[in-house]
């Protein structure tokens, strides 16, 4: 029942809950189907639904400060909901008392001493969010992994050469890894990547500046393919060039990325002491004042920055950045959850664990704070955005845009102002009005020399005929084109 639910929101919108709309029950035997084509059945599938049970029964959990809390300083929090919390206890496996002083306590090391804090609903709340996230972020790349190993090709593999890079466009890149001795496949890799299209809302948050962010490289990716090797060729070839700044986003990336850039900035607040928003965003205009692309008005509120990005301004609210950008899982609840009898749960959390404990090499304070900042959510983003772009990069690469014709949902009617919105979003109507100012024939010597060969005299059409294509359309273009030739100052023609 999806209004069981309380992550679920707002159940009216379903169709499965509208008068005779039955969409989510039809298509349920047909994820099924699905599946199993990927070997989820039995035991294996209900182990994959139960553990999407967990996500879903711990956003019923919902806690009360403690009535019996002697101190009102000390405060404290207890589950309110306590049906929900015996719901989750079968589900998970995990003793309802374990749960219980999981998420509403933590453990603090003191020197050589653990203290133990009691935690207000809300942050006790918001751990409970942050741990159902973790699960279904882990139950989803369990399904993609799964679904990767099933549909990569046969394991005829050789071994590469020093040097040579595996031609698995899917591989992770890392730049520490050692190539030399990875198994090469010896066949090709076709790769859809399914993006989500630049976003500007009437508020912005964190997710609005990750998503554009990715998509400001996917962006500049789109021009280096399309325009730099354009915009090279008629610089060499002294011809007047459309201003490649129109396209180039180079200059954001800039802003981002750089050492004193946004991402950078934001890592480093997270880690300080006392880090918040506000000083977030006064730092960032502060140090990038002079840069054009930053956009600090006067009305913006302390947690308020703009950013001009190709596809046009954006004003970014940064309230709960830094903490969004932490998203650090207690290691309290870690530890509870890893004894799940839920076989999925209990692997990932187990294997978060063991990456914890892992005896850290001897470290300078310089480098410990680089790890630390290497923990937060938009540098994993950064680091698996880098390893993509590199996979890209090594392959061919063909564009499809996909326009939304209406909101609507309606077949066969388009709205015009909804689809060139997305067009100037896309930059495809940049793309198309460059396109138009340079040269988009183009005839390869040969056929240049088949047919225009007929403007020639005799004489030299036996010439002609008797050296290389590329040298007849040379000789012929000089004499045909010869009193349109003006001499530039620079000497070129």
């Amino acid at each position: 029942d999806l209004e069981s639910f309380l992550y679920l929101g707002d159940n009216a919108e379903y169709a499965l809950l509208q008068p005779g709309g039955n969409v989510d029950a039809t298509e349920w035997p047909q994820t099924l189907e699905a599946l199993e084509v990927f070997h989820f059945v039995g035991d294996t599938l209900r182990t994959l639904l139960r553990a999407l049970c967990g996500v879903l029964q711990l956003g019923n959990i919902v806690f009360a400060e403690d009535p019996n809390s002697d101190d009102a300083q000390e405060g404290g929090t207890v589950v309110s909901s306590r049906e929900e919390l015996l719901k989750l206890e079968d589900i998970l496996g995990i003793p309802a008392n374990d749960l219980e002083v999981a998420m509403t306590t933590r453990n603090l090391k003191t020197g050589y001493d653990v203290v133990q804090v009691r935690l207000s609903p809300t942050a006790a709340k918001d751990a409970t969010d942050a741990l159902a996230k973790e699960i279904y972020a882990r139950i989803f790349d369990v399904l993609v992994q799964s679904i990767n190993d099933y549909t990569k090709a046969a394991s005829t593999t050789t071994t590469s050469t020093e040097g040579e890079q595996p031609d698995d466009a899917n591989e992770d890149n890392n730049d520490d890894d050692d190539t030399s001795n990875n198994p090469k496949s010896k066949y090709g890799v076709i790769c859809l990547l399914d993006i989500f299209g630049f976003e500007r809302f009437t508020v912005n948050r964190f997710e609005q500046l990750s998503i554009n962010y990715a998509n400001e490289h996917l962006q500049h990716k789109y021009v280096l393919d399309n325009f730099k090797q354009f915009q090279e060729e008629y610089e060499a070839e002294g011809i007047e060039l459309f201003d490649f700044r129109v396209v180039d986003n180079s200059d954001v990336l800039d802003l981002l990325e750089n050492r004193l850039g946004i991402l950078i900035s934001l890592n480093e607040e997270c880690v300080r002491p006392k880090g918040n928003d506000e000083s977030f965003v006064y730092k960032i205009k502060i140090v990038n004042k002079d840069h054009e692309r930053i956009i600090d008005k006067k009305l913006h509120r302390k947690t308020e920055f703009g950013i001009r990005h190709f596809a046009g301004p954006v004003t970014y609210d940064a309230t709960k950045f830094v903490e969004r950008n932490t998203d650090k899982l207690p290691d309290d609840l870690i530890e509870c959850v890893s004894q799940s009898t839920n076989e999925l749960i209990a692997t990932e959390f187990q294997r978060i664990l063991a990456e914890a404990k892992a005896p850290p090499p001897v470290e300078d304070k310089a480098r410990r704070r680089r790890k630390a900042t290497s923990k937060t959510v938009l540098q994993k983003f950064r680091l698996q955005l880098k390893a993509l772009m590199k996979s890209i990069q090594d392959t061919t690469t063909r564009y499809i845009r996909c326009i939304k014709p209406n909101d609507s949902m309606i077949p066969k009617m388009t709205d015009h102002y909804t689809t060139m919105r997305q067009l100037e979003c896309a930059g495809l109507v940049t793309a198309i009005t460059i396109s138009r100012e340079t040269f988009p024939n183009k005839l390869g010597y040969e056929t240049t020399h088949e047919r225009f060969d007929c403007l020639m005299a005799a004489q030299d059409s036996y010439y002609m005929a008797s050296v290389s294509d590329k040298e007849a359309v040379e000789y012929m273009l000089s004499n045909l084109l010869l009193s349109m030739v003006e001499e530039q100052p620079n000497g070129k023609v």
